[in-house]
């Protein structure tokens, strides 16, 4: 069995990501990206496009 490589996408803000997860942004750490990454499920994943949809509700941006 082969896996499909990962295709790295969208990243996104950690006071957005904090807002959905209902913690302080300082509480999300800033040592790396946080950012979408397909591993060839696509969709399988229930939060897979709140992200976006929250940061377009709120006027913010996602960057690809």
């Amino acid at each position: 069995m082969r896996q499909v490589d990962p295709v790295f996408a969208s990243t996104h803000d950690r006071a957005t990501v904090a807002a959905l997860l209902g913690i302080k942004a300082s509480d999300v750490s800033d040592e790396g990206l946080i950012q979408t990454v397909s591993t060839g499920r696509k969709g399988n994943l229930p939060f897979e496009s709140g992200v976006a949809s929250y940061c377009e509700r709120r006027h913010s941006t996602v960057t690809q």
